[in-house]
């Protein structure tokens, strides 16, 4: 009979005492995790650390103070932030940045129901990251502070000619800072490193590199200017010089290419004398001065021809072909005034502003050079912005433009003849003017030496390839000038919006006085002239609203002493000759010259040209 298989009854008698252990370690680990969770008096796991600072143990309220007195002020040290081998220091107060050691202790306290979690709470190490309050919007607004440090735009380059050559101003890279990944960066790093942060850069690349400006500028640009181009207008073709081309064009980068800016104007202006043939030219708007003073707008008239624009675009469809592809077609439409009727109407000339009469003693020279002057500034029309210029506008004291030989200071404050004498009396008419307008100086000079005639620092003389005198209509109104002049005076009205009540002068007194020297000649072209002391004055120019100032400016000028000039040679002293005495008899003075006094005649600039 068989016999069933029996295990011995010690071993499972083991087995059961090795089970019942088992079921009381675990009941015991219950107990001890129960008693750990409900049992516990401190409220942060043991070995805690925020930073390195132990709050392991402490209560709630403990380990917050302790955090506040350890971390907090850490917390307030300065950031070093950098970008661009440029670095600066910002403050987390300022920068929308603050440790929290509330919301700190928060995560670091609590139960969890895990007991592996549980022991290693209990019996390992715990850092816990410092909580950080941040403001988004106030520490991208102190990054982007720093960040117009660094910052620099891309440049794009651009093509001119010097004489033929085209010429590259070459592109450059701009630079900035990733605003958002700084925002990131700031944040990580702060509390936990004390290295200077690095923020991300940005490089900011131009449309058009400078190797492919390179190509275009041995390409296109020495195409463009390698022969005259041909324009078929109507019946006839006149040609643009290659030098013209140059002259006239420049490119620049417009839809990430390089384009060619072309000036119309400089086109047509080289070929109108061709173009005459077909064209009718119309004018601009201007103004007159009615019987009431009052300025009224002369309407502009359109022309017919080839307009400023669509030359620029005719030539610039043939400058880059070669050979007998260089033609191109312009079509007669209308050429526009540059001052249309509309915009006269707006540029707010309605009103005599300011005006200035110098009188002048009468001499042949003087008013025929006064009466010159007068026809060129007559009718002169400064738009907002635009700058005066005399010599410009008077062109140049040459016998082709008509100016007679007149008195001119020299070097040294002599007076001499040359051509456009008297030209200073109409400068300081104008000037006065400007002063009266409230306009403002550019380049303003007065008399070397003073001439009794003006109003001392409140006058301004030129001379030609020297100096000259420029204001500017510093106003958002349109300024129309009037000139006239008769034998003996010249009056400039100018007209406009008036901005200030009353625009004044307040003429100070003369200081720091010189002495002046005695000068003979006895050359054939002498003439003979009184002298006068130098000086310095101050004149103020004060501006009024109702009988309020508003506005004063101070002008300064500084003439230097003019010499008396003596015709003829020096007399030699007599000998000293001893008598009752031995007093020395004093040498009679000599009879001086008929003089010509520079408080007369003599009054525009030295070193020649008036």
């Amino acid at each position: 009979m068989a016999v069933e298989d029996q295990a011995p009854q010690g071993s499972v008698m083991s087995g059961r005492r090795a089970a019942l252990v088992a079921m009381g370690v675990v009941a015991g680990a219950l107990v001890f995790y129960l008693g750990m969770m409900f049992g516990s008096s401190s409220d942060i796991p043991a070995n805690t650390t925020v930073l390195g600072v132990n709050i392991g143990g402490m209560s709630r309220s403990q380990a917050v103070a302790t955090l506040d007195e350890r971390i907090t002020p850490v917390s307030q040290a300065p950031v070093s932030i950098t970008a661009f081998a440029t670095s600066e220091e910002i403050y987390p107060a300022e920068s929308g940045m603050s440790f929290d050691p509330v919301a700190t202790v928060d995560s670091a306290e609590g139960r969890v129901l895990n007991p592996v979690a549980l022991v290693m709470r209990l019996f390992g190490p715990t850092r816990v990251d410092p909580v950080v309050t941040v403001d988004d919007e106030v520490l991208t607004e102190r990054l982007a502070n720093f960040a117009v440090l660094v910052q620099t735009s891309s440049v794009e380059p651009t093509i001119f000619y010097e004489g033929m050559d085209p010429v590259l101003t070459p592109a450059e890279d701009g630079r900035d800072v990733d605003l958002p990944g700084a925002v990131n960066a700031v944040v990580a790093a702060y509390l936990v490193s004390t290295e200077p942060v690095q923020l991300p850069e940005v490089i900011l690349e131009p449309a058009v590199s400078t190797e492919d400006a390179e190509s275009f500028r041995d390409g296109p640009a020495t195409i463009a200017v390698s022969a005259p181009v041909v324009v078929e207008v109507e019946d006839i073709t006149p040609e643009i010089a290659p030098e013209v081309i140059a002259e006239a064009t420049h490119y620049l980068v417009e839809d990430s290419m390089l384009s060619p800016q072309i000036d119309g104007a400089l086109l047509h202006e080289s070929i109108e004398g061709r173009l005459a043939e077909v064209e009718e030219p119309g004018n601009n708007a201007t103004f007159e001065i009615n019987a009431d003073n009052i300025p009224v707008v002369v309407p502009s008239r359109v022309g017919r021809g080839v307009s400023d624009e669509v030359l620029a675009a005719a030539v610039s469809n043939a400058m880059f072909a070669e050979g007998d592809a260089r033609v191109t077609s312009a079509p007669i439409t209308v050429r526009d005034p540059w001052l249309t009727t509309d915009k006269a109407m707006e540029l707010g000339v309605i009103e005599e502003i300011s005006s200035f009469t110098q009188q002048v003693n009468y001499a042949e020279y003087m008013a025929h050079n006064l009466a010159l002057a007068s026809e060129y500034i007559d009718g002169t029309l400064l738009l907002p912005g635009d700058v005066f210029s005399m010599n410009k506008t008077t062109e140049n004291r040459d016998p082709e433009n008509g100016y007679m030989q007149g008195w001119v200071i020299g070097p040294g404050g002599v007076f001499r003849q040359a051509l456009g004498g008297g030209l200073s009396a109409a400068t300081t008419t104008v000037w006065s003017a400007a002063f009266y307008a409230g306009l403002e100086p550019v380049e303003v000079q007065a008399h070397s030496v003073y001439i009794s005639r003006y109003v001392p620092g409140l006058e301004a003389t030129v001379a030609w390839d020297a100096f000259d005198m420029k204001f500017r209509n510093n106003t958002p109104f349109g300024v129309f000038m009037t000139a006239e002049s008769d034998g003996t005076s010249m009056t400039v009205r100018m007209y406009s919006t008036k901005m200030y009540t009353l625009i004044d002068a307040e003429v100070g007194e003369r200081f720091g006085v010189t002495s002046n020297k005695t000068i003979y000649n006895d050359s054939a072209e002498c003439s003979a002239q009184a002298g006068g002391p130098g000086f310095t004055i101050d004149v103020d120019r004060v501006f009024y609203e109702g009988d309020a100032e508003v506005l004063r400016e101070t002008f300064t000028t500084t003439y230097r002493s003019a010499p008396q000039v003596i015709c003829g040679k020096k007399p030699k002293p007599e000998k000293e000759e001893e008598d009752n005495g031995g007093d020395p008899s004093p040498s009679p003075s000599p009879s001086p010259s008929p003089t010509v006094s520079p408080t007369t005649e003599p009054e525009v600039p030295e070193d020649g040209a008036a």
